[in-house]
């Protein structure tokens, strides 16, 4: 497993992260923000280990404009240089984009030269066509970061340039509010366009006549991140569907669930166990009606609820803060010197 030599430029290690300029998005509560500096900057820099700053480059919208965008790595290298940062990140990036790839090469190149470890961060490491994006981009990028599974895929020829974490949160907006109040008794706020089956999952629970707030979430009803967080924050459950046809993989809703102290019902599976006890920090379901019926119990025992709550929110505290998350990339990177 290679490490790298943390050169000590400055105090704490400062991260570049690259991302496509149409992650810079407008959202009404948060003004215009970045997506990735939400998800992953954000956190290192409240977590106190880091520092960071974001580039965005030229990609396309659609696959149809593929090879139509510019090189963006002349520019790229010209910042790299001047900014010396000590690790590069890129981020949702389009791989079958023939300018991209040549421009993460070039990056990859520079990195090389300087000692600089070039990672990537995936947020779906999950179907087919994504693993062997990932085992080409092999060439030039050196480690893979997946927020969304516990283990490395099956069969990649070098495991050691995988590494699996998870979906860490920004505790400015993902965090327990103590004892105020939590009106919303479950929610479930995701994508159902196209996705029959969360819709089927959720109909018993909707028929039922019980107290459910269904929403779109962040990418089908353009919640601001606030929004969005204040949802999960002021619900006595969280509703999370796990379901790909590829694996069993962890969708941020997990975390966001118990880092807010909300009773985290998500669907049976392999992944989710990996990270949290069934029964013990979550509630697994395996049917609609199971959902249903699993519903209707906590809002009967609210006390056992909240314990199995508290449960899932320690153990977040414990093991999934930014912090741990940070801690885990520098650790694989530089080992224990980034710490000295």
């Amino acid at each position: 497993m290679r490490r790298w030599t943390y050169r000590r430029r400055r105090s704490r290690p400062h991260v570049l992260f690259v991302s496509p300029h149409h992650q810079k998005l407008f959202h009404p509560e948060t003004d215009v923000v970045d997506d990735v500096a939400l998800l992953f900057g954000e956190p290192l820099l409240v977590s106190g280990l880091g520092t960071y700053q974001m580039i965005h480059i030229p990609m396309p919208m659609r696959a149809s404009d593929r090879g139509t965008t510019p090189l963006w790595s002349p520019g790229m290298i010209r910042m790299l240089q001047a900014l010396q940062p000590d690790l590069v990140i890129c981020c949702r990036l389009d791989w079958e984009d023939p300018p991209t790839e040549e421009s993460c090469r070039a990056v990859g190149a520079w990195c090389q030269e300087t000692g600089t470890p070039f990672l990537a961060v995936w947020t779906d490491l999950v179907t087919r066509s994504d693993v062997e994006a990932s085992l080409r981009a092999l060439e030039w990028i050196d480690v893979h970061v997946s927020i969304d599974r516990p283990r490395i895929p099956d069969g990649v020829p070098d495991p050691d340039r995988f590494l699996s974490t998870w979906s860490t949160q920004h505790p400015g907006w993902f965090y327990h509010p103590g004892n105020g109040a939590r009106p919303i008794v479950v929610n479930f706020i995701g994508e159902r366009t196209g996705r029959p089956e969360r819709i089927a999952m959720l109909k018993p629970l909707k028929d039922s006549g019980l107290s459910f707030y269904e929403g779109g979430g962040r990418g089908e009803e353009r919640l601001s991140m606030a929004r969005y967080a204040r949802i999960h924050r002021t619900s006595q459950m969280s509703i999370n569907i796990t379901s790909h046809p590829t694996c069993s993989h962890v969708k941020g809703r997990v975390f966001e669930s118990i880092a807010c102290g909300a009773l985290l019902l998500e669907q049976a599976n392999d992944a989710t166990s990996q990270f949290l006890r069934p029964e013990v920090d979550y509630v697994p379901f395996t049917t609609g009606d199971e959902l249903r019926d699993t519903v209707a119990y906590y809002q009967r025992y609210p006390a056992r609820a909240r314990s199995i709550a508290e449960a899932g929110h320690a153990v977040y505290q414990a093991r999934y803060t930014p912090g741990h998350f940070w801690s885990r990339i520098f650790t694989r990177l530089w080992g224990s010197t980034w710490r000295t």
